[in-house]
């Protein structure tokens, strides 16, 4: 279900994709809802996205995958590959005669396969052979025993084929939010259509970009999970032995498991909290001056980093954390490579803010006019064919 914020999946890059989308585009949703919205907040979905929604029992038959303890030895593609649309509900699109479908999800291959005839944009929001490559070159610290290799080793291998059976033909485009994920995944399915879309920021805050006094607000987004784990326990371990930016640095860690981290930077004398979760997440964001953003590996573009830039932040971040955003190290935003580097940006930033303040300034500029939602979205609907008529159905 399309949401205004990650909601239980990446769903917030189809919602804004369809809000902003130009006028005299008419839609109707088909959605399995696995992620579990309320049918009150779809309607109030629908009535944002001026679109209808309707909501489909996932199949039984996947339903007994999903449910079978053996389901891993005996299915050779992630879950939701083996999806397809019930024929009542392929009868009712194919109805319609809508000049295109947009389908979001990389591994819904065979609902593409259901219609042969109309023209196909297929959004994924990565290329998920590109994300198991990484893990697999990079072996991030919590996935350095002998049975975690090879598992990353065949999820790898099984990711390739999936996108090598991908169908493919000239009314198929596959779009994809990376350009090193569409590069992926051409090697994997050369015969495909495929190109690279920008992502879209998503919501902001008007603010003026000036760092606090006497603390410039640190802020570090996001689970303390796989994705950032080693690369934030080597920043926590800087920031203690660089106990004297405690005068200049206030720090929030916005997200969960971040309990530890937070007790180590206390007792070396930091003004540091923790807030698990907030209702106006964006409303968190705007309060603080600079995001550091340690990603170690990821695929497609980051959310917080767009949501970061987009509310007036100076973002600090490593290569994987900047990948795909049209921003430039040093004039609109921060990229460094390791724990010595970020410290000696700090101490920098504290010696001339403004002209940090500034680089932030340019950032958040090339986030509204590069990645802007009306944008995006009207170069992602302009992919499907033009019907002649006064409105566009999808």
């Amino acid at each position: 279900m399309p949401t205004a914020t990650n909601y239980g999946a990446a769903s917030a890059l189809p919602y804004h994709l369809a809000k902003y989308r130009p006028e005299g585009i008419e839609l109707f949703v088909y959605t399995f809802n696995a992620n579990g919205v309320s049918n009150e907040k779809t309607k109030i979905i629908a009535c944002e996205l001026n679109a209808k929604i309707k909501v489909m029992p996932l199949p039984e038959y996947f339903q007994k995958i999903v449910r079978s303890p053996w389901r891993k030895l005996f299915v050779m593609y992630p879950f939701l590959y083996y999806l397809k649309l019930e024929k009542q509900y392929v009868d009712e699109i194919n109805s319609f005669q809508s000049d295109g479908i947009w389908i979001y999800s990389e591994e819904w291959d065979r609902i593409v396969r259901q219609f042969p005839k109309k023209k196909i944009v297929h959004l994924f929001p990565d290329c998920q052979s590109l994300y198991c490559k990484r893990i697999v070159k990079e072996k991030p610290k919590q996935s350095d025993s002998f049975m975690d290799q090879m598992k990353n080793r065949l999820m790898l291998w099984r990711y390739k084929k999936m996108e090598h059976s991908f169908m493919y033909g000239d009314n198929i485009l596959n779009c994809l939010v990376g350009e090193c994920d569409r590069e992926a995944f051409l090697k994997n399915s050369p015969r495909s259509n495929a190109i690279f879309l920008r992502h879209p920021h998503y919501d902001y805050y008007e603010k003026e970009v000036a760092f606090s006094c006497p603390k410039i607000k640190v802020l570090i987004a996001g689970k303390n999970n796989f994705y950032m784990y080693s690369a934030a326990k080597e920043m926590v371990r800087a920031f203690c032995g660089n106990s004297d930016l405690s005068q200049h640095y206030q720090i929030t860690f916005l997200g969960s498991d971040w309990e530890q981290s937070v007790a180590d930077m206390s007792d070396a004398g930091y003004d540091v909290k923790q807030i698990g979760y907030v209702e106006d997440y964006i409303g968190e964001v705007v309060k603080h001056d600079i995001q550091i953003t340690p990603i170690v590996v990821g695929t497609g573009t980051k959310g917080k980093v767009l949501d970061a830039f987009a509310n007036g932040l100076l973002v600090i971040g490593s290569s994987y954390a900047l990948e795909n955003i049209a921003v430039k190290n040093e004039e609109s935003c921060i990229q460094y490579s390791g724990v010595e580097q970020l410290i000696c940006v700090l101490r920098k930033i504290t010696l001339d803010k403004k002209y940090y303040e500034d680089i932030a300034k340019k950032g958040r500029e090339l986030i509204f006019s590069e990645h802007g939602r009306s944008r995006v979205s009207s170069e992602m609907f302009s992919l499907f064919n033009k019907s002649g008529s006064d409105k566009e159905k999808l």
